[in-house]
């Protein structure tokens, strides 16, 4: 690192790409990069606790979920299930191989696209029925669902700097210990896909994702957690899983950490549209520099 633009450019966009004794080097030959590094970090933890202050409840506005953990990863798996549905009869459509069609970019966004809202109907029945009538509780209310998603998006703007100081040293760390830090295989097929199936894997990133998803680990599973083991540790569990089941090493403290944060955020409002507002703001703000080809 040769000056302090280089610093920034390795802290915010390049994601990392050198070791932590690349790192410390930098520090010792330029006092600089540390006391920007000290300053980035503050300024953005105080950027997430005063939007967190400013902009949502104190306490939490769930109310106690009537279902276990075990309930919330069995919607789970049935989503997959339904998704894997969608692909084999993609697949038989176009007379190919499912393994070989499924990497592609068409297949997998229709595989999400489609399933997405069967998902979300069929989640919040299941959920009903076992909450005798209650469903609504994991807060899908339209009353305030506008007012909650732009605190999402509020926040998730606010964190981003956090996020990135996270990712930074994640991948410092990753490549000290030689692992792969390769960027996830949707990245890459995105920055490789034709301009309609880009905008069918913006729109599953951005729409599709966000909300399945949301429904699923903090409607489903993290409230079913908070019942089987309690609020903290049920954040923590839940973003750890959350993060696993994305399977990429790279992506994995930055994940966990925002998987903290939609659960802690969720918790707050009682509104499911702050998690999927932050969630999606921040798949599209993967994607919108490869757009414009960076």
């Amino acid at each position: 690192m040769n000056n302090v633009g280089d610093f920034i450019q390795w802290l915010f966009f390049s994601g990392g790409n050198r070791d932590l004794s690349g790192f410390v080097s930098g520090l010792v030959e330029y006092p600089l990069f540390g006391l920007y590094f000290i300053l980035a970090a503050a300024v953005s933890v105080l950027l997430a606790w005063g939007t967190l202050r400013v902009a949502f409840p104190r306490g939490s506005l769930l109310r106690p979920p009537q279902w276990n953990m075990w309930f919330g990863l069995l919607m789970l798996i049935l989503a997959a299930l339904l998704q894997f549905v969608v692909a084999w009869v993609a697949a038989a459509i176009m007379g190919r191989n499912l393994m070989e069609i499924v990497k592609g970019p068409l297949v997998i966004s229709l595989s999400v696209i489609i399933p997405a809202p069967v998902i979300c109907i069929v989640a919040y029945r299941l959920l009903d029925a076992v909450s005798r009538g209650r469903a609504i509780d994991i807060g899908i209310s339209r009353h305030g669902a506008l007012r909650n998603f732009g605190r999402g998006l509020l926040f998730i703007i606010m964190l981003y700097p956090l996020l990135s100081v996270v990712s930074g040293l994640n991948n410092a760390v990753l490549n000290t210990i030689h692992a792969d830090t390769s960027e996830q295989s949707l990245v890459g097929m995105y920055r490789s896909a034709t301009n309609v199936e880009r905008a069918l894997m913006f729109l599953m990133a951005v729409v599709a994702t966000p909300v399945w998803e949301e429904f699923i680990f903090r409607g489903a599973i993290f409230n079913g957690m908070r019942r089987s083991v309690g609020r903290d540790e049920a954040i923590l569990l839940s973003a750890v899983f959350f993060a696993a089941l994305h399977g990429n090493l790279a992506a994995m403290a930055p994940i966990v950490f925002l998987g903290i944060f939609l659960a802690y955020a969720y918790e707050r409002t009682g509104s499911l549209w702050t998690p999927i507002g932050m969630h999606a703001l921040s798949n599209a703000m993967n994607l919108v520099p490869i757009m414009f080809g960076a």
